[in-house]
């Protein structure tokens, strides 16, 4: 991954929607997607319209990518970060989540 300084853009700090896609390698839209599907928090925007992600949305992407190579789906990924933001998936829940996800891992072996 390439490295681009988080730089000041206006009053804000952070990078512009291209510069984070090609930061972590996803598609603009598939951001935009990630947003709608409230996976990331709204950005800021520039006086201008313009998105202005900030370092915990890149760390949120790579995590993103992460969860999704272990085989978790959108779904999934949106309760895990639910339980991060408020505690509100029961821990049961998790664990049984990530339990069948190891299963189906087993069965590759």
């Amino acid at each position: 991954m390439e490295t681009i300084k988080n730089r000041p853009v206006g009053n804000a700090r952070g990078w512009l929607i291209g510069e984070l896609s090609h930061l972590v390698e996803i598609p603009i839209q598939t951001i935009r997607y990630y947003e709608r599907l409230e996976l990331l928090l709204k950005p800021h925007r520039t006086e201008q319209g313009y998105r202005i992600y900030s370092t915990d949305a890149l760390e949120r992407l790579l995590f993103i990518q992460g969860v999704k190579a272990f085989g978790l789906s959108l779904d999934e990924i949106k309760q895990l970060l639910d339980l991060q933001a408020t505690h509100t998936i029961p821990y049961a829940t998790f664990k049984l989540m990530v339990q069948q996800k190891l299963d189906k891992l087993d069965l590759f072996d």
